[in-house]
């Protein structure tokens, strides 16, 4: 299966839609990532849950700035 035809079948299934963005969100997205990180590299020694879980949102938050820089939510 190819990429065309996944991203076709989540469309149809109401799982993504196309949607356009602007660079500014875009960005806004990337910094809250890099804030996710830094925070999770200052209490990694500390608190392992809590440094997962930053860099899991931070991963989710790049995730979604591949879909909507291909222009789907």
């Amino acid at each position: 299966m190819n990429l065309e035809i996944l991203l076709n079948d989540l469309i149809k299934e109401g799982k993504i839609k196309k949607q356009s963005t602007d660079v500014v969100y875009l960005n806004g997205l990337l910094a809250a990532a890099d804030r996710n990180f830094e925070a999770a590299r200052l209490v990694k020694d500390k608190i392992d849950e809590a440094a997962f879980k930053l860099v899991y949102d931070g991963l989710l938050q790049i995730g979604r700035v591949i879909l909507l820089i291909n222009g789907y939510l």
